[in-house]
């Protein structure tokens, strides 16, 4: 359980022994905190993240927080989160997020002045609520090979180039 943020610094990688038996549960906190803050690039894998959005009813909870450069995930589960499970802004370029799933969210994957970036293989539900992939003023971003299931939007974009 996290209490605060978990920083990764630059290079550095968050990896589990496997995404059902690897878990990082948000604590109860009803306030504005990401649960993991990459600073530059970094990779996060077999693991599941939990926001406990059961617990954490106000504030703003992000997963992977992602303001500059590049987050490769692979083989994870993000759920609970009140916001974004992983938000990627600010130029962050070369992002990878393959073979997770995604469950019970606002926004999975939120994108914002992103540019070379693949969403590929990754399942996401969210009993009929929620936006899988949010794309803003986002450039060359690959969305292929995923499954969308009772999710009120699959992928919504704005400004993509």
């Amino acid at each position: 359980v996290a209490d605060a943020s978990i920083t990764i610094p630059n290079g550095g990688r968050l990896l589990g022994t496997n995404r059902l038996s690897t878990i990082i549960e948000l604590a109860d906190l009803d306030t504005s905190d990401n649960l993991i803050d990459l600073t530059q690039s970094g990779s996060i894998e077999n693991l599941t993240l939990d926001g406990r959005d059961d617990l954490n009813t106000a504030g703003t909870q992000v997963g992977i927080n992602v303001p500059t450069g590049i987050l490769n995930v692979n083989n994870l589960i993000l759920t609970r989160f009140r916001s974004e499970a992983i938000y990627i802004y600010s130029a962050a370029s070369s992002n990878r997020i393959t073979n997770s799933m995604f469950d019970t969210f606002s926004t999975a994957i939120r994108l914002d002045t992103v540019a070379d970036s693949e969403i590929s293989k990754n399942y996401f539900t969210s009993g009929g609520s929620g936006t899988a992939v949010q794309a803003d003023d986002a450039r060359a971003v690959t969305i292929s090979n995923n499954t969308f299931y009772d999710v009120a939007y699959g992928v919504e974009v704005g400004g993509i180039s």
